[in-house]
């Protein structure tokens, strides 16, 4: 009883820092797909095509951060 107290208040400490790593990586994700996207968008002649890809991108990254999100 007394080891799974303690083990809860671990977990408890590890959450808002699992959380605050989780936005992190989604944002440094995001600036990534974002300045890929910008370059491609840059060298391509059709600008619409690489900004719904970019912003495709993005939704599936979010999408995904709430899947990890929930799961913390």
């Amino acid at each position: 009883m007394a080891f799974e107290t303690i083990v809860k208040k671990q977990i408890e400490k590890l959450k808002e820092p699992s959380l605050a790593c989780v936005d992190m990586v989604v944002t440094e994700l995001t600036n990534v797909v974002r300045t890929c996207t910008e370059k491609v968008l840059f060298e391509s002649v059709s600008v619409s095509v690489s900004r719904e890809s970019q912003n495709s991108l993005i939704v599936h990254y979010i999408v995904h951060v709430n899947v990890c999100l929930y799961q913390i």
